[in-house]
């Protein structure tokens, strides 16, 4: 369908971004509980104990998997939205906000 030029989209930039950014926040969580529950033997407890505290059952093979999915969507969110070396900016991204 074509649009009037008079007629504004709300979809921005801005919009687009934080768009990609809940997909990495959502998939990393979801990956991450699923690759703990079926691959989980380390406790994060282990390596830190603040988190353990806070969460008990997460492990860090949990944590490497969301890390994994959301680095992934950070490349190719980055590539949509045509970052500058998008591919080290969009994993970068990913794993920051799975972390």
């Amino acid at each position: 369908m074509i649009y009037p030029k008079t007629i504004h989209l709300p979809i921005t930039t801005g919009a687009i971004f934080i768009f990609w950014t809940w997909l990495c926040l959502a998939f990393s969580d979801v990956f991450a509980y699923f690759v703990g529950k079926n691959l989980g033997r380390t406790k994060l407890a282990k390596l830190a104990p603040a988190a353990g505290a806070t969460s008990p059952n997460k492990t860090v093979e949990g944590v490497l998997g969301g890390c994994a999915v959301s680095a992934a969507l950070g490349m190719l969110g980055a590539w949509v939205q045509k970052w500058p070396y998008w591919v080290l900016t969009g994993m970068v991204h990913g794993t920051l906000l799975a972390l």
